[in-house]
């Protein structure tokens, strides 16, 4: 036998395991059957579940809102802290300039 003719009786070989795979997996799609009939959905079990979704939501809501004071709350103290350091330091550069001047005054370098 030729190389060409090995490659073909195996490539036959191959395509007969194929395809019956294949026909076993189509056996057993056509064994397969959907039924939808058994489901059934609760609709009223449903409506509770929002209406405690609802719920959970407001308080979520209220506890953001709450953050979102605390925070603003906190922005304002940043800002009123930093004007309060800026103010601090030109009193004491300020009062650093008076002792020199009282030091020059006095002849006390």
């Amino acid at each position: 036998m030729d190389k060409d003719q090995i490659i073909i009786e195996k490539i036959d070989e191959l395509d007969t395991r194929l395809s019956g795979k294949i026909d076993q997996l189509d056996g057993r799609m056509a064994n397969m059957e959907l039924d939808v009939s058994g489901l059934k959905i609760d609709v009223s079990d449903l409506k509770t579940d929002v209406s405690g979704l609802k719920s959970d939501t407001s308080d979520i809501r209220n506890i953001l809102e709450g953050m979102s004071t605390i925070l603003q709350r906190l922005d304002q103290e940043r800002i009123f802290t930093v004007e309060w350091v800026k103010r601090i330091e030109t009193e004491v550069n300020r009062h650093t300039q008076e002792l020199v001047l009282v030091k020059q005054r006095l002849n006390i370098t």
